[in-house]
């Protein structure tokens, strides 16, 4: 290249003219060297694949939460709903239902709305809402750390030990934690970067990962709604129980 070439190529940003000048496509970029930063601290992967897992936990712990407070919300609806519609029932039809029957339904009215206060209180205290927004946030922080450490040159401790300071403000400010169930769906979501890598090392058994993420979905989901559906079950298996162990009062008996 001539003296003259060399001096266009530097003063435009590294780029050479085309000979079309400035009008014309772009050429490709001078002396740009592909693939990761060379030297990188050993530690810097290891942190990127810890807390790659930390903002997943947080995201999916967020999204139970919600999920929860939803839940709690519907199911404090029904309850309440058991027992006015069998206050209604046993007034509507007293004639017509046998005075065990109806004792069976009253009870059944009355552990309705006992459920209805408890659940009131304790989805209050939990403060799932709060706690979900937080958890997302700290994830979206995570997430942001994450993508400056990938895109930073790491070479000393003192570097590294700037990220994991600012990853420790991240954690303090977040008052709720993930919980296990939470980090084992995380552990078991892959990427599809994280697929290509595995298939690459000749590690990838796509079997045993769908097996595992089957039950780590399971195991999340149940986790999540187990409370919610045995209240919701409770009132009708209260009632069935009661009408087939109490016995029925003899004649004449009934106080109504």
């Amino acid at each position: 290249m001539s003296s003259d070439a060399q001096h266009n190529a530097h003063t435009s940003g590294g780029y050479a003219q085309q000979p079309g000048g400035f009008g014309g496509p772009p050429a490709a970029p001078l002396n740009v060297v592909a693939g990761p930063f060379p030297q990188q601290h050993p530690l810097k992967r290891k942190h990127q694949e810890s807390w790659t897992l930390v903002k997943r936990a947080r995201f999916n712990a967020s999204k139970r939460l919600e999920r929860k407070q939803s839940a709690g919300i519907v199911t404090l609806a029904v309850v309440a709903l058991y027992g006015g519609l069998i206050s209604v029932f046993n007034l509507m039809f007293k004639h017509r239902v046998g005075a065990d029957m109806r004792d069976v339904l009253e009870y059944v009215a009355v552990v309705s709305s006992w459920l209805t206060l408890i659940i009131g209180l304790t989805e209050q205290q939990k403060n799932y809402g709060s706690n979900a927004r937080e958890l997302h946030d700290c994830a979206r922080d995570v997430n942001d750390l994450q993508k400056q450490l990938a895109a930073t040159p790491v070479h000393t401790e003192q570097q590294l030990q700037y990220f994991l300071g600012r990853y420790r403000d991240i954690m303090e400010k977040c008052r709720p934690n993930h919980d296990d169930v939470d980090f084992a769906l995380a552990e078991a979501t892959l990427s599809k970067g994280e697929q290509q890598t595995l298939k690459q090392t000749g590690q990838w058994d796509e079997t045993a990962q769908q097996r595992r993420t089957f039950w780590a979905r399971i195991h999340y989901q149940f986790n999540t709604y187990w409370f919610y559906g045995t209240i919701w079950l409770a009132p009708p298996l209260v009632g069935v129980i009661l009408w087939w162990l109490v016995p029925a009062a003899p004649p004449g008996a009934s106080g109504h």
